[in-house]
C-alpha cells in the first residue's frame, strides 16, 4: 500500500473518531468496529464507518423531539458545535 493511501485512510480513520467523541458514543463506535472486524473481518476503516453509521442511527432513534420547535433547537445547537 503505497503512502498517499495510508495517510488518507489515516485521516478518514480520525474524522470517525473525532465524530464519534463529538456525539459521546466513542466507546460503543470502537467496540463495534473491533467486534465487525473479528466477526465478519471487515477491514479497519469500514468496520469504523460501519460502526460509526449503526450507532449515530441508533442515537437518533432514541431522542425524541415532540414539536417542530424543538426540533429546529436541537439542530441550532447541532450546527453551533
Amino acid at each position: 500500500m503505497n503512502e498517499t493511501k495510508v495517510h488518507k485512510q489515516l485521516a478518514s480513520l480520525e474524522l470517525v473518531l473525532d465524530e464519534a467523541t463529538r456525539q459521546d458514543i466513542l466507546t460503543e463506535v470502537v467496540w463495534t468496529a473491533c467486534e465487525l472486524q473479528h466477526k465478519k473481518h471487515y477491514p479497519t476503516l469500514k468496520a469504523f464507518n460501519y460502526s460509526l453509521w449503526e450507532w449515530l442511527l441508533a442515537k437518533s432513534k432514541r431522542e425524541v423531539y415532540s414539536t417542530p420547535e424543538e426540533i429546529l433547537e436541537h439542530f441550532s445547537q447541532y450546527r453551533s458545535k
